[in-house]
């Protein structure tokens, strides 16, 4: 892998923390539920199936921390 230029490594650096949840949820989407694809061939049944994974990801952080 090619070395990044240095203001790329600092822009990263800066935007991490703020990068690091995000990545997260889209993590837990690939790995525990199997959403590395999009299934479907519309963008509105695309973005059901999404909102569906994220209305369940919510559901199961809220049991867990309460």
């Amino acid at each position: 892998m090619p070395k990044l230029p240095r203001w790329q490594a600092r822009r990263n650096l800066l935007i991490a923390k703020r990068r690091a949840p995000v990545e997260a949820v889209f993590s837990a989407m690939k790995r525990l539920y199997g959403e590395a694809r999009a299934r479907c061939l519309s963008l509105a049944r695309n973005s059901a199936d999404f909102f569906a994974f994220a209305t369940i990801y919510d559901l199961r952080r809220t049991t867990i921390l309460a």
